[in-house]
């Protein structure tokens, strides 16, 4: 809607800056009345002046057009509270909001957060639906489902599981731990059954490698023109050939016949300069002076050898080796062994040297020892203690006792290396527990001794049986042969005899009174008498058998009375008759027969039973 603008002189603002016109208060009064009839106009155009937005009018916004002369005057309305059409604005905060968590004295409480509880170990009991007892596994009869020597150290979500598995012979629904589940489902390839052959395939086939490994050394000292050459073979044989020699020569790296031959020389150089070596210290036969011009005294280190003399001879039998040939063995052993993968038996036969060289200890020189210290196998594979700490064992952690108790571990592999005796005493203390039932897991004490997981069970069930005896039962062989041999069968059925004798006869057998069996009881009274009754059964047959004895004797008696035999004879006769004859007397007491004092004195004359 357009209207006519009124002349500038007819309104005017004063120093507030505030319109003082009466046209155009009511002008705008006339435009806000129009608007709300007919809610058609938003906006009512007014002429431009040069103006500052007008206070004085609540309800009006006057905004500047620029170059079109005009000012917009838009949204009139009645109400006093003005009106946005922008996006919305929050209302500013009347301090600062860094004071919201510092000065408010209601804190933001956080959600509280609900959470699983996990398992800590994967021990925990597992009852069998089908039984109601804990469980057990079906095929091994463990009572873990998880090994817990096998399991990660943390912590669990939900408990183990068993493995269902049917069986495919039976149908039954088997329970199984988690080993025997997998290896149940697990599709192994079928193993080749091992083959076993009797002692005389064995021997065949041993006597058909040895031909075979001998002709090809034959073959190979004619190529190289070297009869030495027929003794590099391999003699080692135990299901089937070592042929270490063989597969050294021809090794797929070097195949050519040349590089054969080569190595062949090489290892016949080894062979020929120990047996210049061996030959050159052996002086059996010479005389003092010429074995100590041709070796000097700390070559042949002549001290250790001046009591290895035979007594009454001028020519000294010395029999030791050169330390020229010890060392030579000692330095190409190692090398033929580990760069030329030789076995022990090949090697010896090319350097020449026996197991006694090696391990036996020297007569001439006992105070040096064996040249090469004895090696176990289960000792040589274990990992060194400083090491130790970084494996895994179990859950309890057993192997950190290596970074505190270094010196403990190296003395129980120390003392478990001497001998089967002392491995089992260190075992012992090692599954001794430190507190209530806790002790060293078998894995941790198989990398301290390196011994089998059988002699560590073994061993705690033999403290379990004895009450925590550390020290090991006697060694079964022993025991057998103690029990078994004839001198202690002769002793034993001695031992045995007597034992019987005298636990039943020498010491007086009474019958207790009525009184004590009532005090006793009838259950212990009626086993005293029926023990009672025994010995009486056994005295009575004893008895008859002396009177029967007793009458053979007078008989004898009689007999010697008549041919005049020695009366020494029929003494010793007639005590060894008497001594074995007991009787009950009226008291109840059985004693010897000879010990009454009413005894019967056996005369040749007369037949007294």
């Amino acid at each position: 809607m357009m209207f006519q603008t009124a002349d500038e002189s007819s309104y005017k603002c004063d120093e507030n800056r505030q319109l003082q016109c009466q046209e155009l208060i009511e002008l705008n009064d006339q435009i806000a009345q129009d608007n709300v009839a007919s809610h058609m106009n938003d906006y009512a155009i007014l002429p431009a002046v040069n103006l500052c937005p007008i206070w004085g009018i609540s309800n009006l916004e006057v905004v500047e057009t620029g170059q079109s002369g005009f000012v917009e005057v838009g949204n009139v309305a009645t109400s006093s509270v003005p009106t946005s059409t922008g996006r919305p604005r929050r209302k500013p905060r009347p301090y600062s909001p860094s004071d919201l968590t510092t000065g408010s004295k209601k804190q933001r409480q956080k959600p509280k957060v609900i959470r699983v509880q996990r398992i800590n170990s994967s021990n925990d009991v597992y009852i069998d639906k089908r039984t109601g007892l804990p469980f057990s596994c079906d095929k091994c009869e463990s009572p873990h489902i998880v090994d817990p020597t096998r399991c990660s150290p943390g912590n669990r979500k939900r408990p183990p599981m068993p493995r269902k598995y049917v069986d495919p012979v039976s149908g039954r629904i088997m329970m199984l731990c988690n080993a025997c589940g997998i290896a149940a489902k697990t599709n192994r390839k079928d193993r080749p059954a091992k083959v076993i052959h009797d002692a005389e395939k064995l021997l065949q086939l041993k006597n058909d490698y040895l031909t075979e490994s001998m002709n090809f050394a034959k073959k190979l000292s004619l190529d190289c023109n070297e009869p030495d050459l027929a003794m590099l073979y391999c003699p080692s044989f135990s299901v089937k050939g070592c042929g270490c020699i063989e597969k050294y020569l021809f090794s797929e790296a070097n195949s050519a016949t040349h590089e054969t031959q080569l190595k062949a020389l090489d290892l016949l150089s080894y062979h020929r300069r120990a047996e210049e070596l061996n030959r050159n210290g052996k002086f059996s036969n010479a005389s003092e002076d010429d074995y100590c011009n041709v070796h000097s005294e700390n070559e042949l280190h002549i001290d250790e050898c001046e009591d290895n003399l035979i007594e009454g001879f001028r020519k000294p039998h010395y029999k030791c080796k050169s330390r020229d040939f010890e060392k030579f063995v000692l330095s190409s052993r190692i090398k033929l062994r580990t760069e030329y993968a030789l076995c022990e038996k090949a090697t010896k036969k090319i350097l020449m040297y026996s197991n006694n060289f090696l391990h036996k200890e020297s007569k001439t020189a006992p105070q040096r020892g064996p040249r090469v210290d004895k090696v176990i196998k289960r000792t040589a594979r274990l990992k060194p203690i400083s090491e130790m700490h970084k494996e895994h064992c179990c859950s309890n952690g057993c192997t950190r006792i290596a970074l505190s108790h270094v010196n403990l571990l190296e003395d129980w592999r120390k003392r478990a290396s001497v001998c089967q005796k002392d491995a089992r005493r260190v075992i012992a203390e090692m599954l001794t527990p430190t507190g209530g039932t806790k002790a060293n897991c078998y894995r941790f004490i198989k990398m301290v001794t390196g011994s089998c997981v059988a002699t560590i069970f073994l061993v705690n069930d033999h403290m379990k049986k004895t009450k925590g005896d550390r020290e090991p039962p006697e060694h079964g062989l022993k025991r057998y042969w103690r029990r078994n041999s004839k001198s202690h069968k002769v002793t034993s059925k001695i031992g045995e005899s007597t034992s019987s004798s005298t636990n039943l006869l020498s010491e007086p057998t009474l019958i207790p009174s009525d009184e004590e069996l009532l005090s006793m009881g009838t259950e212990a009274a009626s086993t005293l008498l029926q023990a009672k009754k025994q010995q009486l059964e056994y005295l009575q047959s004893k008895l008859q058998k002396a009177e029967l004895r007793l009458k053979a004797a007078a008989e004898i008696t009689t007999v010697v009375a008549q041919e005049n035999i020695p009366q020494i004879l029929v003494n010793e006769l007639r005590d060894e008759v008497q001594n074995n004859i007991f009787i009950l007397g009226q008291d109840g007491v059985i004693r010897p027969w000879k010990a009454d004092p009413q005894y019967v004195h056996i005369t040749a004359a007369q037949d007294n039973t």
